[in-house]
């Protein structure tokens, strides 16, 4: 377990969209949930400084449980 919250902390590190997704995904996974927040909140946040807002939704529409703890709801 400890070697999986380790990989998402060295993928996060490299602070781009795809290692921030990884990080996020992996983190989830091993039920490291404040962790997986923190990395999904980091790779939304980015989108939207960067005007790409269908990727963000995207991103979040893939796990509701993302939208609910992040107090976001997507409409479509």
């Amino acid at each position: 377990m400890r070697q999986v919250q380790d990989a998402a902390k060295l993928l996060a590190r490299r602070y781009d969209q795809s290692s921030l997704r990884t990080a996020a995904h992996i983190s989830m996974i091993a039920n490291d949930k404040q962790q997986g927040l923190m990395y999904t909140q980091r790779v939304v946040q980015q989108h939207l400084l960067q005007n790409e807002w269908g990727q963000a939704y995207q991103f979040l529409e893939k796990n509701k449980e993302w939208q609910v703890r992040m107090g976001v709801g997507l409409c479509k």
